[in-house]
């Protein structure tokens, strides 16, 4: 129900007539309502980075590239389980698939899963030398770090609970990258193969922002939103194999490459940590958190008591 001010530039006694006729539809007093109220269910999506490796050039195919399964977005009711996903891209008829392990969430949490997939063309002998190729490996050995980003928070130091929107944002693709290599050592062909798949690493890294609709904010009461990342490291080994005879080849790691890719954004709504199904404390604020049953929802209406309060 929504709380309308109706003496705004009128007379006491036109006044008087506008609530008096108000009064048949509705009653504008905080009434005790039995309204449940839950926060949104939560939410993963799994958006893959495709990167296509053919001789001495890198190309990022995601927008291109065919992956699989057609759908990549997974809700709870409202808490959605853990599981594993194996996903798929084809590219120039090469195909590459990965496992993605997304992660448990607790409704009002939503999170987006970021793999990398490489897909290797066929590998073309290097015109310098027909004996050799070159072939990208990633090791096996991967570590994991989670971070904490910037958080938003929304006051209401009314008598009414409100829904508003907040935002959020997301990392994705390689933030750091740092490679171990003797260029000197290299042949042309060698070292344009290296730089371009590094040059493309790099140029993965974006960031968005995310629009969350219907964020809950309890009367006199503070709603929190807080994002995380989970950051990956990941070696990639560029090996060139040399074909000495058919039976006998022998390998050589021309540069080793260290990324760091943001492989997960979680984001969380908290409309209730401190006292559940009451709402968070406004630091200095006389009121304690008032429960749903008491509130009336306002929607995005500009009567919403409160605002919204961004810290950097």
């Amino acid at each position: 129900m929504k709380k309308f001010k109706f003496l705004n530039g009128m007379s006491a006694l036109f006044a008087l007539a506008v609530v008096a006729v108000a009064t048949i539809f509705t009653s504008c007093e905080k009434e005790e309502f039995n309204v449940n109220v839950t926060p949104a269910n939560a939410q993963a999506t799994i958006s893959p980075i495709v990167l296509y490796v053919e001789a001495d050039k890198t190309t990022d195919v995601t927008a291109l590239a065919t992956i699989t399964p057609a759908t990549l977005t997974f809700t709870g009711n409202p808490n959605l389980a853990a599981q594993k996903v194996t996903v798929s891209a084809t590219y120039n008829s090469i195909n590459a698939s990965v496992e993605v392990a997304v992660p448990a969430l607790n409704a009002g949490q939503f999170a987006t899963i970021t793999p990398t997939i490489i897909l290797q063309a066929p590998v073309v002998p290097d015109p310098e030398d027909p004996t050799t190729t070159i072939t990208i490996a990633a090791k096996a050995s991967e570590s994991t770090a989670t971070v904490a980003g910037n958080s938003s928070y929304m006051d209401n130091p009314s008598d009414y609970y409100w829904t508003t929107t907040a935002t959020y944002t997301k990392r994705t693709g390689c933030e750091d990258a740092t490679i171990t290599w003797d260029e000197s050592k290299l042949n042309y062909t060698e070292v344009a193969y290296v730089n371009a798949f590094l040059s493309t690493l790099k140029n993965t890294y974006k960031t968005e922002e995310v629009v969350i609709k219907d964020v809950l904010v309890y009367a006199h009461s503070r709603t929190i939103v807080s994002v995380s990342y989970e950051i990956q490291t990941t070696t990639y080994e560029i090996e060139k194999t040399t074909t000495v005879t058919r039976a006998e080849e022998t390998k050589e790691t021309l540069a080793t490459i260290v990324v760091k890719n943001y492989l997960n954004t979680v984001a969380t709504v908290d409309i209730d940590n401190e006292i559940p199904g009451h709402g968070n404390t406004i630091p200095g604020h006389g009121h304690a958190p008032s429960h749903t049953g008491h509130g009336h929802g306002h929607g995005d209406s500009e009567n919403a008591g409160g605002g919204i309060i961004v810290a950097d």
